[in-house]
């Protein structure tokens, strides 16, 4: 996952443009690409701070799927599709599939095994 840079090293960035520094020696000593030291200036020209911003997309919380409950959910419903199970309990079929996999089950004509 990738990280934000510290606001001193934007400031000290922004810092040495405005001392009369170019932007593309700024970015050979301070080893930034360009395109994000131009990113920064247009922050600090617009919101008048460089602090980070937090991500757009924060991670999603996990399903909360008790193993009990659903090995016996399964084996009372093993016609089932992914999709119905995914419906039933609020999650992607992708996420049931993978769940369970993890569990031991397996499709077989049309049945969920174990």
């Amino acid at each position: 996952m990738p990280f934000a840079y510290s606001a001193d090293l934007r400031q000290k960035v922004i810092n040495a443009i405005d001392n009369g520094m170019r932007p593309s020696e700024a970015s050979r000593v301070f080893q930034l690409s360009r395109n994000t030291i131009n990113l920064w200036r247009r922050q600090f020209e617009t919101k008048g701070t460089l602090v980070p911003e937090p991500p757009r997309n924060p991670p999603r919380s996990r399903a909360k799927i008790q193993d009990s409950e659903f090995t016996a959910f399964v084996d009372s419903h093993r016609h089932w599709s992914l999709k119905q199970f995914a419906t039933q309990f609020g999650v992607g079929f992708q996420t049931i599939f993978k769940y369970l996999k993890r569990l031991g089950y397996t499709r077989k004509k049309n049945l969920w095994l174990r």
